[in-house]
């Protein structure tokens, strides 16, 4: 009942909120929320953070996130935190799974809409929404689902990719002399 509810929330056009959404997605996807029909656009908080500070050696966890853009302490009543940490596909969610979600709704999306604007005074905004944030929706169903890859195709690339190399290397040898 719950996960038709929120199904039936999620929408194409809408935009999902989140930290670290991969892990999200895993937890949700066994439990049949983000099919095929209802894949929105994810905003992954985390990610935006990693951007945002690279190569800074900062922490992009929530707390941290949570207090360096919305510049307050982060609340510390995460009991039910852990629950979702040891979470599979047969674990039931109970109303207390949905409460310590729903806390943190408000607060994430000020989070996200700090970010897009430094992501955008960056100029990094583009490629984070173009390839980071899709890719996090990819990578989750690799890791649930597995990858397939042709090996003689594989194979094949590796070896015209080497004769290509070795005609640049040539090509820069002649340049060269």
């Amino acid at each position: 009942e719950v996960i038709n509810a929120i199904n039936s929330a999620i929408r194409p056009d809408h935009i999902f909120i989140g930290h670290n959404l991969k892990y999200d997605k895993g937890v949700g996807i066994p439990f049949g929320l983000f099919t095929e029909f209802n894949k929105p656009t994810f905003f992954d908080t985390m990610l935006g953070e990693q951007r945002i500070n690279l190569g800074s050696g900062l922490l992009n966890n929530f707390k941290d996130t949570y207090e360096r853009r919305l510049k307050k302490f982060f609340p510390e009543d995460k009991a039910v935190r852990k629950d979702f940490i040891y979470m599979t596909k047969e674990s039931r969610m109970f109303i207390k799974h949905i409460m310590y979600g729903s806390a943190d709704i408000a607060d994430i999306i000020k989070v996200a809409i700090a970010q897009r604007e430094l992501l955008k005074e960056t100029q990094q905004y583009e490629f984070t929404k173009q390839v980071e944030f899709p890719l996090v929706q990819l990578l989750c169903e690799i890791e649930l689902e597995g990858l397939y890859l042709d090996q003689t195709k594989w194979l094949n690339l590796i070896n015209i990719k080497k004769k290509r190399r070795l005609e640049c290397q040539i090509e820069c040898d002649e340049i060269i002399r």
